[in-house]
């Protein structure tokens, strides 16, 4: 059994190669993956701590697959943990020019964010042959378009939900607002207190993003991708946009599951 990790910029999703399996076995749903999926939560200079006190009961893995977007801090504490305690060197995924039948049109491909590259890989096994727009809806709002033939020709990045709201505060002054959206909660443009202002103002920004990516890729006739979304935010995202979508948690981790078995052969 490997252990899967994605280092996120505040969390650590992780699951054991077995559960991801089953994931790729059954339709990708929330459902589907119940009981599989773990997540850490950390914050700068304790993740080594967090991470040892998390594992220190977990029997030790035949090997290790990381994606990591946290830096070389974060990469630094996660092998330092790793060989605390089991002895192992954890392998860390990287972008690649091609991957199966899918190909990285970056102009540099390694510079392409491994978990994107990851969760269109993830995404892919899921949505066969069609064009697809994944989204992976976290610290930043990643909107990416592969087509039906593989090709990934680039994407935009935007800052996300808590990304947005933690920006006005530090550098407008403004009140600190957590999202706390509560099951009924209205999406309005004309708010009557600065809180709510900030907040459905971000939602507004969040889902206009992706109104427009999803417009821009619909344009051509014989084009209509399936718009698949991942990350901490999904499930606020699908709630709040007009789009249909179909919500699959644990893309990087699906991604990374099948780039570590390729690389295990």
């Amino acid at each position: 059994m490997d252990m899967l990790l994605d280092i996120g910029n505040r969390r650590i999703k992780w699951a054991r190669s077995d559960d991801v399996q089953k994931w790729l076995a059954g339709d990708g749903s929330t459902s589907s993956q119940d009981g599989g999926c773990n997540v850490i939560h950390f914050s700068r200079g304790n993740l080594l701590s967090e991470f040892s006190r998390q594992f220190r009961n977990i029997p030790r893995p035949e090997a290790i697959w990381a994606s990591s977007v946290g830096g070389p801090g974060a990469v630094s504490e996660i092998q330092a943990a790793s060989r605390e305690l089991w002895g192992i060197e954890p392998n860390f995924a990287s972008s690649s020019r091609r991957h199966g039948g899918m190909v990285n049109g970056y102009d540099q491909p390694q510079q392409l964010g491994v978990d994107r590259w990851l969760a269109m890989i993830g995404a892919r096994r899921y949505v066969p042959d069609r064009a697809i727009l994944v989204i992976d809806a976290g610290t930043a709002i990643t909107i990416d378009h592969v087509d039906s033939t593989g090709f990934f020709g680039g994407g935009i990045i935007v800052p996300g939900l808590i990304t947005m709201m933690d920006s006005l505060h530090q550098a407008a002054g403004l009140v600190n607002v957590r999202p706390d959206l509560k099951d009924n909660h209205r999406f309005v443009l004309q708010n009557p207190d600065t809180e709510s202002a900030i907040l459905n103002g971000a939602l507004h920004a969040m889902t206009a993003s992706v109104a427009g990516a999803v417009a821009h890729y619909r344009e051509p006739a014989d084009e209509d991708p399936v718009v698949v979304v991942t990350g901490g935010d999904a499930s606020l995202l699908k709630r709040f946009s007009q789009i249909r979508m179909r919500e699959i948690p644990g893309l990087v981790l699906s991604g990374l599951y099948i780039v570590s078995r390729e690389s295990a052969c």
